[in-house]
């Protein structure tokens, strides 16, 4: 009897060891899984009551109520992307640019998802780069075409988003990725074959209100924002197409300082965000020159 029991209790744990280790194997197939991480992140935003990640590297777009949910856990918006870099939305509709593909994807919610309803092209093989809304002066979308130089308006007229203009930014060149939106003027990177961050008077005539010299190491810029009293900027590359993934903090454009700058340590910064009273910025590890 006492041999049984002894067997009894030996088979109820090697159950218990093999059901656990299966476990733990499902669990590792699972979350090793390429659709349970995102790779090459550049663009975190919230639009409504819904948090968007921008994952480049796996060509897609993720969105979920909660953004404490694991990665495997929110919803894609879509894959049929070509290194995504940016989205924007409101009231309802979003619009992200699809970079390598040469077009830009508008949306419209339905309950909590999303459905494609326009794709739009951007002309002469262009390279949306970055897409905002511009919900503090006046409405409408700014989408930069960073390889051509130029910006595309457009209005969302409640049936469908339609170009109002196409703007060749003046005294901006080369290859550019991203603009800021700060106190009514606008402002385009600095980037490769560009030397300097252009303020634009978007508003009216879209003229040059100034100009910003950025040092070569780190004009291969990825971002611009301003928080309190400071502007911060992010790198990419140096003029030269080298690593260069740095963060610059300065109170003055006139007076950017590269022996200031700060190294990001196995990660390259992207491209920043205000969620929720926060600022987030994105970075991703691997070098690569998007």
């Amino acid at each position: 009897m006492n041999n049984l029991k002894k067997y009894q209790r030996f088979a109820c744990t090697a159950v218990l060891l093999i059901v656990a280790v299966a476990v733990c194997l499902l669990a590792g197939a699972i979350w090793s899984r390429w659709e349970n991480h995102i790779y090459l992140p550049t663009y975190f935003t919230k639009i409504d009551d819904q948090y968007f990640i921008v994952d480049a590297g796996h060509y897609r777009v993720l969105y979920s109520d909660d953004v404490k949910k694991p990665i495997f856990r929110w919803k894609t918006l879509d894959t049929d992307f070509y290194s995504p870099h940016s989205l924007a939305g409101h009231d309802g509709t979003l619009a992200a640019d699809d970079t390598l593909n040469s077009r830009l994807k508008v949306y419209r919610r339905q309950g909590d998802d999303w459905t494609l309803s326009q794709i739009i092209p951007i002309a002469d093989s262009g390279y949306p780069h970055f897409t905002a809304y511009d919900v503090d002066y006046g409405g409408g979308y700014y989408v930069l075409d960073g390889r051509n130089d130029r910006m595309y308006v457009l209005r969302d007229n409640g049936t469908s988003v339609e170009i109002e203009k196409i703007v060749q930014l003046p005294d901006v060149t080369g290859y550019v990725r991203s603009f800021s939106i700060l106190d009514g003027y606008l402002y385009v990177t600095a980037g490769i074959g560009s030397e300097s961050i252009v303020q634009l008077d978007y508003r009216h005539d879209w003229a040059v209100v100034d100009k910003y010299y950025v040092p070569e190491e780190v004009r291969g810029m990825n971002a611009l924002c301003r928080i309190g009293d400071f502007y911060y900027l992010t790198a990419n590359t140096d003029a030269a197409w080298d690593p260069a993934p740095y963060i610059v903090r300065t109170n003055d454009l006139h007076h950017i300082d590269v022996t200031q700058r700060e190294t990001v340590t196995n990660a390259v910064p992207y491209y920043f965000s205000k969620v929720d009273g926060k600022y987030y910025l994105t970075a991703y590890e691997d070098f690569t020159t998007y």
